[in-house]
């Protein structure tokens, strides 16, 4: 059996969407761990963001995305990582937003890389090109980085009670390794914070999130399952991080989001502040017609010796 392996099952490798209904089943799986609110709604055509687009970053930098596919070719999961710097102390962990930026392009030169990609595909004499520019960028995101910073796990839901965390993280494992980075860190988001709250009737604070991060279970591990399954697979908690990843959008998309995710679900603990006992908490700006979620998680480090790494 190799190494990024289920038994006849999972193979793990690099990150390819081969068509659009698979990016658009990326898109539901994305939707599936969180809330549609985070889901993208870009033509999977986009050069800037669509699937093509995606497939041009994972070409140039293929050490930070991967996907797990069943051996008869169905995408089933995909990690999403960025290269990073981490000083090593706690406190010295900024918030999502920092590293989700670090392979986040302009337009233009996302639109130049997506088409530089798509000549490419269909005029392979001018693979070149493409491979200048990913060089170029690559030396530019890869200077001083020292760490993999894994900033999301997309995994469909069929395939949720296979051991798929384990097989990304040994995959990441061996791309810090081979590019000679040191630490392998995430901002995890718990998975029963959002229930915890809706059972209290509360809205998100720092105190809560904390007290909700520090419940554990009689064995001694985490109480929530996602951050006990991956401290089970040697990740160390560091510092819980109330306000880690902020996305705005207007009030009419908010309204939309209420009335078709969970609609029974929302309540409102304080004036234009919005619950619906998932992790984020909305916040209402009525006199900029916006709403802005705000999603906490709890960083952590993977525990790993480069040496054991094949």
């Amino acid at each position: 059996m190799m190494r990024d392996e289920l038994p006849g099952l999972i193979r793990v490798g690099p990150r390819v969407i081969q068509t659009d209904a698979e990016f658009a089943h990326l898109q539901s799986m994305r939707a599936a761990g969180s809330t549609p609110w985070y889901v993208d709604t870009a033509s999977a055509t986009s050069l800037t963001d669509g699937r093509l687009a995606m497939n041009a970053v994972a070409r140039a930098f293929p050490e930070f995305f991967h996907q797990a596919r069943t051996l008869d070719s169905r995408a089933v999961g995909y990690v999403a990582t960025v290269p990073g710097y981490w000083g090593g102390g706690s406190q010295a962990l900024p918030d999502l937003h920092y590293y989700l930026h670090n392979l986040r392009f302009a337009y233009r030169q996302m639109l130049s890389l997506g088409l530089a990609h798509r000549c490419a595909q269909a005029l392979p004499w001018t693979g070149g090109a493409f491979s200048h520019m990913a060089a170029t960028l690559r030396e530019q995101r890869l200077r001083g980085a020292n760490a993999i910073v894994m900033v999301g796990i997309a995994i469909d839901p069929e395939y949720a009670r296979l051991p798929l965390p384990s097989l990304f993280f040994d995959a990441v494992k061996r791309s810090a390794k081979s590019l000679g980075l040191r630490h392998i860190i995430a901002p995890f988001r718990p998975a029963g914070y959002g229930q915890f709250k809706a059972l209290k009737n509360a809205t998100h604070s720092a105190d809560l999130f904390k007290e909700y991060c520090a419940m554990r279970g009689l064995d001694g591990f985490a109480a929530d399952p996602w951050l006990r399954a991956v401290a089970r697979h040697g990740v160390e908690f560091l510092r819980a991080e109330p306000r880690s990843y902020q996305i705005e959008r207007a009030l009419v998309s908010f309204e939309r989001l209420r009335h078709t995710f969970k609609p029974d679900s929302w309540y409102s603990p304080e004036p234009d502040v919005w619950e619906c006992g998932e992790t984020p908490t909305w916040y209402v700006d009525r006199a900029r017609g916006t709403v802005t979620s705000v999603e906490p998680n709890l960083w952590g480090k993977l525990r790993w010796d480069p040496a054991s790494v094949a």
